[in-house]
């Protein structure tokens, strides 16, 4: 396999994980740049420990409140994608979410 030097990676954080990031730094006496460098080759590193969103409450979802949400998805697209096109992603994530 063939080796790559000198790419460029770009990566966007959010202003907590940035907050986050500069703390562990601090703490390990790195800079930012040297830190993430090493969080991208370390399993213990900040980046790792962070929790995906979760879901309070997996309650039901009614009929009516699908057909809200595919609704509101189709019309914050503005009517740009098929309407089955929509009812087809928002049915995926629902599964996915529940």
């Amino acid at each position: 396999m063939p080796r790559f030097y000198n790419r460029k990676v770009e990566i966007r954080f959010d202003d907590s994980a940035i907050e986050q990031i500069n703390e562990a730094a601090a703490r390990s006496n790195l800079s930012r740049a040297e830190f993430i460098r090493n969080a991208a080759t370390s399993a213990s590193s900040v980046l790792s420990q962070s929790k995906a969103p979760t879901i309070a409450t997996k309650q039901a979802l009614t009929v009516s409140a699908y057909h809200a949400l595919v609704q509101h998805v189709y019309r914050s697209m503005g009517g740009s994608i098929a309407r089955i096109q929509v009812e087809t992603c928002v049915a995926a994530t629902v599964q996915y979410l529940f």
